[in-house]
Formats: C-alpha cells, sequence, structure tokens
C-alpha cells in the first residue's frame, strides 16, 4: 500500500476532503480505507508516449478486483504526473 510508504500519497488518500467525498456518495457517515495501489502504462513500441498517456480510459469493473462480499465500493483515481 502506497499510503504507508509517501506521506504525500497517504495524506490525499487518507484525508477528509475525499473521505468525505466518498462518504456522500455512498450515503453513509463514515468510510475505511481499503488499498492505496499505483497503476502505470508499458511504453509500447508502436506508439508514442504521447499516445500511450492521452487516450481515456476504457469502461471496466473495479469491484471484481477487491476481495470483499460488498457492492458499497469507491474508487478514487488521481494521477500522479500532470496528464493535460
Amino acid at each position: 500500500d502506497l499510503h504507508e510508504h509517501s506521506k504525500t500519497i497517504a495524506e490525499i488518500a487518507m484525508g477528509e476532503h475525499i473521505a468525505s467525498i466518498a462518504a456522500d456518495l455512498l450515503q453513509v457517515d463514515r468510510v475505511r480505507l481499503f488499498q492505496t495501489r499505483t497503476f502505470r502504462k508499458v511504453p509500447s513500441k508502436d506508439k508514442t508516449m504521447e499516445e500511450l498517456f492521452n487516450h481515456a480510459t476504457y469502461m471496466h469493473r473495479d469491484l471484481f478486483m477487491v476481495p470483499i462480499d460488498t457492492n458499497d465500493f469507491f474508487t478514487f483515481w488521481c494521477p500522479l504526473r500532470n496528464v493535460t
């Protein structure tokens, strides 16, 4: 879990701002952090760096990646580099 190794990631992931948004969306009083992860796009010989990092993320489901028995689940994505 990244938040155990980075003070900056911990402040973002466990901060009140993200927690309050998640609680509002889930309509609950409080939430718990399950994990923090990083995902990296690996460069391809056929694509330029701009093509790799500047495309839309395709529709997908995160719930199958998490071993918990609930549908009350919130995923927050935060880029760690300038994506504009």
